[in-house]
């Protein structure tokens, strides 16, 4: 679970009932979170690999027709979606992916790090 550090002993407590862990991110940017990746092993990209039909993401709809709902995504939705748009816009690896959060209706952080990911090498 990640949440703002001012929240942490809260959430914390939460946490420890169900056995989750607990990583801090602020809005500046900084917490655990992102002290465990600046340290984590190089050439390490993922934490521990995961079947492709896993849940990756649940992604909440508007609601605008009916209650909000969560979408399940799995490692391979989320592959599906960013290979198509290395197809799609041509991504190489030299490109550079910058999110803006104007439409919340998907993960735009994770869509940049999976596309980054699925970008073929020099053409």
């Amino acid at each position: 679970m990640v949440c703002d550090p001012a929240k942490a002993d809260g959430i914390g407590v939460i946490a420890k009932k169900v056995g989750a862990k607990v990583e801090t991110l602020g809005a500046d940017g900084k917490g655990s979170l992102t002290d465990a990746a600046a340290h984590r092993e190089a050439g390490v990209r993922d934490g521990f690999p995961a079947p492709n039909d896993d849940l990756a993401a649940i992604l909440y709809t508007s609601g605008t027709t009916g209650r909000s709902k969560g979408a399940m995504l799995s490692h391979d939705n989320l592959a599906s979606n960013s290979l198509t748009l290395v197809d799609y816009w041509g991504f190489t690896d030299k490109d550079v992916l910058i999110h803006a959060l104007a439409d919340l209706s998907y993960p735009r952080p994770v869509r940049g790090e999976q596309t980054s990911r699925c970008s073929p090498g020099p053409r």
